[in-house]
C-alpha cells in the first residue's frame, strides 16, 4: 500500500490508528510537517498513549502546523500528560501558537485566566481569539457579562453576545439565548439585538 497523507488524516479522524500509523509515520519520519503534526496527535490519541514520541514530532513541526502543534504542547502541559503539569508553560505555548495564527491559544488561554480570576485579561483574550476566527470566543465574552465578572451583571451585553455566538456558527447558543431572554424585558431584548448587529 503506498503512502498517502490524506488517508493517514482520515483514518486518525476515523479512529482507526493502526492505518494512521501505517501512512503517517513514515512520512512523519521523512521531514514532511503535516504528517509530523498529525502523526503526533495518533500518539496522543491512541489507548497507549506515547507522550514523549508525541512531543517529540509537535516540537519539529513547522509551516501551517506549527501553531497547531504549539497548542498541543500546551495541552499537555496544562493536562500533565507525559510532562509535570505547569499552567504557566501551558500559556507560554497557547501564546506560541496564537502568534503562529491558531486562535483557539488566545482561547484556551482565556478559559485559564477566567478560571484565575483574571477576568479582564480573558476578556481581552477572548476578543483576540474572536479577531483570529475563533468564534466559540464570543460565548466566553458573553459569559463573563452575564456572570457578572466584568463589572456589574449585563444580561443585555451578555444576550447579544449569545446572539453574535449564533450568528456566526457556534453550535447550542439557543439555550443561553432563552435562558437570558427569560430574565430581561421586551425593551432590552431588542436593545441586545440591535447591540448584537454592531458586534
Amino acid at each position: 500500500m503506498d503512502l498517502d497523507l490524506d488517508t493517514g488524516k482520515e483514518a486518525r479522524r476515523a479512529g482507526d490508528y493502526a492505518l494512521a500509523k501505517h501512512h503517517l509515520e513514515p512520512l512523519a519520519e521523512f521531514g514532511v510537517d503535516e504528517a509530523k503534526y498529525e502523526y503526533g496527535l495518533v500518539l496522543l490519541r491512541k489507548e497507549d498513549a506515547d507522550y514523549a514520541q508525541a512531543m517529540k514530532y509537535f516540537e519539529t513541526v513547522r509551516g501551517k502546523r506549527e501553531g497547531n502543534a504549539l497548542f498541543e504542547i500546551g495541552q499537555m502541559y496544562e493536562k500533565g500528560r507525559g510532562v509535570r503539569k505547569s499552567v504557566d508553560t501551558a500559556l507560554d505555548y497557547y501564546a506560541k501558537a496564537t502568534e503562529k495564527g491558531y486562535s483557539r491559544g488566545a482561547y484556551q488561554s482565556a478559559s485559564i485566566f477566567e478560571k484565575k480570576r483574571d477576568y479582564n485579561q480573558a476578556l481581552a483574550l477572548y476578543k483576540k481569539a474572536l479577531d483570529g476566527k475563533f468564534t466559540k470566543a464570543a460565548y466566553g465574552i458573553g459569559r463573563l457579562y452575564e456572570r457578572g465578572r466584568i463589572g456589574e451583571k449585563d444580561l443585555v451585553t451578555a444576550l447579544s453576545w449569545y446572539i453574535h455566538a449564533e450568528e456566526i456558527g457556534v453550535k447550542g447558543m439557543t439555550k443561553n439565548i432563552e435562558r437570558v431572554k427569560s430574565r430581561l424585558g421586551a425593551e432590552d431584548i431588542s436593545k441586545a439585538y440591535e447591540a448584537s448587529r454592531r458586534l
